[in-house]
């Protein structure tokens, strides 16, 4: 949690998350969507300048060590995803990383389906 905190302190987090298929790192049919208008914002220069952080999350199943692991490839594939939507590069001036916190900051109840895919997410901030 410090790290996370020392991490994103400069930071705001962004409305918009990422989430992903049950220990996949497949996004959702609305991430894709959320994806394609993430890749627009960019074009339009909304971030020129400026730092993004496409921060993963997990649910809570399974090792903290394979929680932080997946939830840091949720993150790479975001990223992943996103510069081949960009046609392969991002815009110079931009710039984009990946961070990974596995399964802190629940946003769910992992007991339930809908809480566990809640956590399984990634989300975008920008520096301030």
């Amino acid at each position: 949690l410090r790290r996370m905190t020392k991490t994103l302190s400069e930071m705001r987090r962004l409305t918009t998350s990422f989430r992903f298929e049950a220990a996949s790192t497949r996004l959702d049919a609305q991430s894709r969507s959320n994806l394609l208008s993430l890749a627009q914002a960019i074009r339009d220069g909304r971030y020129q300048g400026r730092t993004l952080m496409l921060v993963g999350f997990s649910d809570g199943r399974g090792s903290a060590e394979a929680n932080r692991d997946l939830s840091s490839a949720r993150s790479v594939a975001v990223l992943r995803d996103l510069v081949e939507v960009m046609g392969g590069s991002l815009p110079e001036g931009v710039v984009v990383e990946t961070e990974a916190f596995g399964e802190a900051l629940p946003m769910g109840c992992d007991d339930t389906e809908w809480g566990g895919q809640m956590n399984r997410r990634v989300e975008r901030w920008v520096a301030q």
